[in-house]
């Protein structure tokens, strides 16, 4: 599937080669988020208890929602490549134990952080808005909606489907990381900024397993709720067993949790492996529809070469392509496309070469977009690639914000 995005009539984004660099375009997404979401310190201070759940709704609807669906327009980024589409049952087990990992990593780090006063402080968003209800249904129910399952699906709008659709574009690894470093810079609080950055990554790895943000979204929501009403009965384990029996069984939890996490990624990945997937990571709809069709040759990838673009094709007539690969070009790995066979229009002597190319499907054979840097860059791209999308300008402009917000 290809990746490649092209822009037409933005001139005020940043391009490269033809196409905007999402890298130095993503941090500005994040930039507004931060911004936004500090200036509505100034609106907690004018809530009643009249007005507080509408006011943090409408408040994360403008500080996640409108930022990023004004990023989407200007990128010319379609709904496809948000990965919004359902979980399957065999996705529960990982969403489970993705959710104990996250609650139980998370209260360890705080105890070796806080101490016990991790178990009394109220939950809280961003650590501005502090939720509270008076014990009726009804003002429980807006306390879940406001302060549990709207930042789960705002913030995994803009940090799970956009950020990592985005940075997927410059490198994997990125992808990966950047994501889950700025969600845990989100919440500008320097002493759960390790937990932060766990739970980010095991969201991000949950979307990449799953290959649905609906994943991440159902796991945030019921670590919110987790965090929201569990505290009263942490406390109570505390009190009655002491604390060496409380480490334990967190500890416990979390390792046992995090391996069956791993298994069932594994699981997952072999599952995509075996039914020959694609190796895009979005693998959107369009390679489930593939799969269905192929098996009776009707597909544009059917097994007798009959499709438009075959996944094995007559030998030596060269009757398809290749299924197209990660890197959004046809090949037999992801990212290398391989030109071989007498008559090749682009060998003709008939001899094998290997294209490389990046994720936007340009020739990265001889590296040129790392001349002129150090040498061990042009010896390895893929580290140039993640190292500018780290230290891209409008990143280090994250990054000295953030900075500043702590110190003052």
């Amino acid at each position: 599937m290809k990746t490649d995005r092209k822009i037409s009539g933005l001139r005020g984004l940043p391009r490269e080669g033809g196409e905007y660099r999402s890298h130095i375009t993503a941090p500005l997404l994040v930039l507004a988020v931060f911004l936004l979401l500090r200036l509505s310190v100034y609106i907690d201070s004018k809530l009643t208890r009249e007005n507080e759940y509408a006011a943090v709704i409408l408040l994360q609807l403008m500080i996640f929602v409108i930022p990023a669906v004004i990023y989407l327009a200007l990128t010319r980024n379609t709904a496809a490549g948000l990965r919004i589409r359902p979980v399957g049952i065999g996705h529960l087990l990982l969403i489970l134990s993705a959710v104990i990992v996250i609650e139980s990593g998370g209260v360890l780090l705080n105890w070796l952080i806080n101490g016990y006063d991790s178990l009394v402080t109220s939950y809280d968003l961003w650590g501005i808005f502090i939720s509270k209800t008076d014990g009726s249904a009804s003002d429980t129910l807006f306390l879940v909606m406001a302060y549990a399952l709207l930042p789960a699906v705002c913030e995994e709008l803009v940090f799970r489907s956009v950020l990592c659709a985005e940075y997927e574009r410059r490198s994997m690894f990125a992808a990966v990381l950047l994501p889950s470093l700025f969600f845990a810079m989100l919440h500008f609080d320097p002493a759960r900024f390790p937990a932060y950055l766990g739970a980010g990554l095991v969201l991000t790895l949950t979307l990449y397993a799953t290959r649905s943000v609906l994943a991440p979204v159902i796991v945030h929501f019921a670590s919110n709720l987790l965090s929201i009403f569990s505290r009263t009965y942490l406390r109570t384990l505390y009190d009655l067993g002491g604390e060496k029996l409380f480490i334990f069984i967190a500890a416990a939890a979390f390792l046992l949790f995090t391996f069956l996490f791993c298994a069932e990624a594994a699981r997952l990945y072999r599952n995509y492996s075996s039914g020959d997937y694609s190796d895009s990571y979005r693998g959107d709809a369009s390679e489930t529809a593939r799969r269905e069709n192929s098996a009776d040759g009707t597909g544009e990838n059917s097994a007798d070469g009959t499709g438009g673009n075959d996944a094995a094709g007559p030998a030596g007539k060269g009757a398809g392509n290749k299924e197209t690969t990660a890197d959004g070009v046809p090949g037999q790995r992801p990212g290398e496309e391989t030109n071989g066979g007498s008559g090749s229009r682009n060998d003709p002597s008939g001899s094998r070469t290997s294209v490389r190319r990046d994720r936007s499907g340009r020739d990265t054979s001889s590296s040129p977009s790392v001349t002129g840097v150090p040498e061990f860059f042009s010896k390895h791209p893929r580290a140039y690639a993640a190292f500018t999308a780290f230290f891209s300008p409008t990143a280090l402009l994250c990054y000295i914000f953030y900075a500043v917000i702590i110190l003052l």
